[in-house]
């Protein structure tokens, strides 16, 4: 298979793009009951960076990548985390990412200290879903590399 052969059996860039919009938005909703101190940064999720395609879709016009930014500040409470990472896992899951992948970080030694919760998931096409919460609480989304409908480089303006 081709890399453009390889890019046309993934979503459109517009699709995938638009796709991580919603699946934020609805993260960000489930959150608020658990842990209604959270005060997101931004109205909705913002773009955080674009980029070109690595080998081996560089020369596939109309390839590029996306970063979508969700930042909150406020920690979601240790007690609801569990909760939390369902919620966020079940959202997930219905837009195609995988199992989580949990990175254990210890609390650190000051007294107090709440231990940091770093969670992954991946979808099929290179995706990547972070939910991390210490003092602040994050999710993002790194798309893989897209094609737009159009099969035309764009310039995307940052949020």
């Amino acid at each position: 298979m081709t890399p453009e052969e390889q890019l046309r059996a993934r979503p459109t860039f517009e699709q995938a793009t638009a796709g991580y919009v919603t699946m934020l938005t609805e993260m960000r909703a489930a959150l608020m009951p658990l842990s209604p101190d959270l005060r997101w940064k931004n109205p909705a999720p913002i773009i955080d960076g674009q980029g070109l395609c690595s080998a081996p879709f560089t020369k596939v016009p109309g390839a590029a990548s996306i970063d979508y930014s969700n930042d909150a500040l406020g920690r979601i409470p240790e007690d609801r985390w569990p909760d939390a990472l369902q919620e966020i896992t079940t959202i997930a899951a219905r837009y195609r990412f995988g199992a989580p992948q949990t990175l254990s970080v210890p609390a650190a030694s000051t007294p107090g200290a709440l231990p940091r919760h770093v969670v992954y998931f991946h979808d099929p096409w290179g995706g990547n879903l972070s939910f991390m919460t210490e003092v602040n609480t994050i999710l993002s989304v790194s798309s893989p590399c897209l094609r737009h409908e159009d099969g035309h480089d764009h310039t995307i303006t940052k949020g």
